[in-house]
């Protein structure tokens, strides 16, 4: 587990899988799910065996059936959430985020007795190491 959260942070898969979930939302919402689906699978089918499928664009064009109304829902849904998204964003770093320079230097000092501290652990333990290669070596 802690391999795969070095890969992929939590807040990584947190917006991987909020990003999916909004997008079936918006699918089933709007009634486009069907669409998307049948587009996927024609795809996957001419992944799988170009040669069959010549036209692809056409083989879809006939396979998918969206009306107008169901397009504008789902391009309003998306743009609302977007703008909702970044409207949240900004109220949030405008009045709940506050960076003066009290806070600023307490930060800076954080970090570099961090980066002090992490100095001195990496040097005991290559110190530790070069100790037990030389134990090693006069044990052969």
């Amino acid at each position: 587990e802690s391999i795969c959260f070095a890969w992929r942070p939590l807040d990584v898969k947190l917006a991987s899988g909020l990003n999916r979930g909004l997008q079936f939302l918006v699918y089933a919402v709007t009634g486009t799910a069907l669409a998307i689906n049948t587009i996927s699978k024609i795809e996957g089918d001419y992944n799988a065996n170009p040669a069959a499928h010549p036209d692809v664009v056409s083989e879809i064009d006939n396979a998918i059936s969206v009306d107008r109304g169901q397009l504008i829902a789902f391009g309003a849904i998306v743009i609302g959430v977007i703008l909702v998204v970044f409207a949240a964003s900004y109220i949030l770093l405008r009045f709940c985020y506050k960076l003066d320079e009290d806070k600023m230097k307490e930060i800076v000092a954080q970090l570099n007795e961090k980066h002090e501290s992490d100095k001195r652990s990496i040097t005991e333990e290559v110190k530790e190491d070069i100790f037990q290669k030389k134990v090693d070596v006069h044990h052969e």
